[in-house]
């Protein structure tokens, strides 16, 4: 027969083990939480590092913009300015016009004649 103190010792044994088993569930569920963690950042630094080369692009793009309005503006400058050097050549630019509010009726006469000369009146 077996002792009483073998039996003691094999139930102590085998509520370590349980006391083991479940410690190492237990490290094992907190590990897949930590790959989970884990995974999870590295998605989510993946999309920040897109955002940044979007955001990166969309500076771009709008400092290129920025560019091209400066650059349209100058070139309409340009265009008015050789268009007023060609009616001042022309002798078109000459502004001999009444002021509509002071002087309705010779405002009125000047258009009329201005409208005549471009073909617009009869």
């Amino acid at each position: 027969m077996l002792s009483t103190n073998f039996l003691v010792i094999l139930a102590v044994i085998a509520a370590l083990a349980l006391v083991f088993q479940v410690q190492i569930a237990g490290i094992k569920k907190f590990c897949r939480k930590i790959t989970d963690f884990v995974e999870k950042s590295n998605k989510r630094s993946l999309s920040l590092a897109r955002i940044a080369e979007v955001e990166a692009t969309l500076t771009e793009l709008s400092d290129a913009y920025d560019a091209l309005l400066k650059s349209h503006k100058k070139l309409r400058s340009r265009i008015g300015m050789r268009e007023n050097r060609e009616k001042r050549a022309n002798g078109a630019l000459e502004d001999n016009m009444p002021d509509a509010r002071t002087d309705p009726d010779g405002w009125k006469r000047a258009m009329r004649l201005q409208l005549r000369r471009e073909g617009v009146l009869k």
